[in-house]
């Protein structure tokens, strides 16, 4: 049986080799059994680099909103895309990877994972495994996520919304962490 994994990655131009190497690695590590469908978010991707990965797998290039240029002066619009998934793609679950992973394995294994009715699954943060309160804080490199859960407790909006109100050292993860903390 084949299944079909959406798989989300958002960069610019800037990071066009470190993205070349995730999806070359992906691309590799899939099994026969693994069909990749491939979001591209950004509004500055490289050309070259899109259109190499189109003659191996399904892609769909996705524009990233103009308004979240003005979100950060430190990050540019790219970092908020797994944010904004459930707004710009049309599936109830997808697979978000950032654009500088190495991936080292068939991904069904981590597709086929039950949330258990949470929004979100990711892992503890190598570099900062726990709040100072002691409950974990987690890594948003690689997230699966419900965006029907998502779109139903309205998570990109509060993101944004504490992204405007609130310090967020480590920008969409610490508001993502402070909104799942215990989720």
């Amino acid at each position: 049986m084949v299944t079909q994994i959406p798989v989300a990655l958002s960069a610019n131009r800037s990071f066009a080799l470190p993205m070349a190497v995730t999806l070359y690695s992906l691309l590799r590590t899939a099994s026969a059994s693994t069909r990749l469908k491939l979001y591209l978010l950004g509004n500055d991707l490289h050309p070259g680099l899109v259109d190499s990965v189109r003659e191996s797998v399904q892609v769909i290039e996705v524009p990233l909103p103009n308004s979240l240029v003005s979100v950060s002066k430190r990050y540019p619009p790219e970092a908020l895309a797994p944010v904004l998934l459930d707004q710009v793609i049309d599936e109830e679950r997808i697979l978000f990877l950032d654009c500088d992973l190495l991936v080292l394995d068939d991904l069904q294994e981590l597709w086929n994972s039950d949330l258990c009715g949470h929004p979100l699954a990711a892992v503890r943060d190598g570099a900062h495994p726990y709040h100072p309160d002691g409950s974990s804080y987690f890594n948003c490199g690689v997230l699966l996520l419900d965006l029907k859960r998502w779109r139903e407790q309205h998570t990109g909006r509060r993101v944004l919304e504490l992204l405007h109100t609130t310090p967020c050292r480590f920008f969409h993860q610490s508001a993502l962490n402070r909104l799942y903390k215990n989720d």
